[in-house]
């Protein structure tokens, strides 16, 4: 049977986003255009990789016939299942790739890290690495044990490092604690506001969910770009009254209002920005006209705005179908003559028949 068509709520609204986009694919380089179409191709594709790559899947099993491969080493480096453990610590000299390894989510990789360490494998991206994204407890033991090496500007940012920033607050960079979501970070933020806090710090803090109540009593300093990434609906109810005031100030200008500065004000929001966050909603379909929509696809809470469906009137179009398929069925050619064999066969005048259909 075939199928209708999506059929939307909101048609001019999709149909005013898909002009939106097309103009702004457009105006774009064609570098640019090549790239964003990648992206949202990649986005919903499926690809199918190798069964060695599956986290779930026996990796060592290809252990004899591609142990020579420097991708499949990767792979069984950044392994968690406690096989690859083994394995690598068979011969870890030459098994263990240090690329793979600061990936691996298993907490017993600590003395594969140590070897690796005598061995002479690590270099300062690995260092850098782990200090900014990982949350391995046995790399943060890893790191604790060496504290020479940390970059301390990475590991300020990283919430699973909380305990060795706890134990070295004199090395910590602020500007980088500031967006940190920890708790704890944020106590220490609160405690050293006055001492070490900049713009920066505040750009920072401004786009920290977890650093709200920072934000709430300190409106004056926030950063209107920051604050457009923060995924706190707090923070963007902040925001939209800060838009409403200004945007209200510059349709009843006065004399003592700065028309010009309030405008510089507007300009600092990033709709582009507000269109990828997910807590920014309410206020997209409020200020829907400077959505920008190649961002709003990325937004994972945007589908109810551009894609709602019209079911009843997609159940109005589907038993149309229907109906026309019925009829298809019942006066098809081959089946009236049928029928009309058998309606002259017992008696029945054709003119007769011509009237019943």
């Amino acid at each position: 049977m075939s199928t209708t068509l999506p059929i939307y709520k909101y048609p001019k609204l999709r149909a005013r986003f898909e002009s939106k986009l097309k103009a702004h694919f457009e105006t774009e380089t064609k570098l640019k255009v090549s790239r964003e179409f990648r992206y949202y191709c990649n986005l919903y594709n499926y690809t199918i990789i190798p069964e060695y790559l599956n986290p779930h899947a026996n990796i060592t099993k290809h252990f004899r016939t591609k142990r020579y491969d420097k991708t499949f080493l990767f792979y069984l480096s950044m392994h968690p299942s406690s096989d690859a453990i083994d394995k690598m610590m068979e011969s870890p000299y030459f098994c263990v790739n240090v690329d793979g390894l600061i990936l691996n989510t298993n907490p017993n990789i600590g003395p594969l890290l140590e070897l690796s360490f005598e061995y002479n494998k690590f270099n300062s991206h690995h260092w850098k690495w782990m200090c900014t994204y990982s949350s391995n407890p046995a790399v943060m033991e890893f790191l604790n044990n060496h504290i020479d090496k940390i970059d301390w500007k990475s590991l300020s940012a990283n919430p699973s490092a909380i305990e060795i920033i706890k134990r070295n607050l004199d090395k910590i960079d602020y500007i980088s604690i500031s967006a940190n979501t920890h708790p704890e970070a944020i106590s220490i933020l609160e405690r050293n506001l006055d001492l070490y806090f900049d713009d920066f710090c505040w750009l920072r803090i401004s786009a920290n969910p977890s650093a709200i109540e920072i934000i709430k009593r300190n409106l004056d300093k926030i950063n209107y770009f920051a604050i457009c990434t923060n995924t706190n609906p707090e923070a963007i109810s902040i925001l939209e009254t800060i838009i409403d005031g200004l945007i209200q100030n510059r349709n009843i200008p006065s004399a003592t209002q700065d028309i010009s500065h309030i405008d510089l004000l507007l300009n600092l929001i990033s709709w582009r920005s507000l269109s990828e966050n997910p807590a920014a909603i309410s206020l997209l379909e409020k200020y829907a006209d400077n959505v920008v929509p190649h961002e709003l696809l990325k937004n994972p809470n945007a589908m109810n705005i551009l894609f709602d469906l019209d079911y009843q009137a997609m159940s109005k179009a589907r038993t149309k179908l229907l109906q026309d398929e019925l009829m298809e069925q019942a006066f098809h050619p081959s089946r009236v003559s049928k029928r009309l064999d058998y309606y002259c066969e017992n008696g029945g005048d054709l003119a007769d028949f011509e009237m019943l259909y």
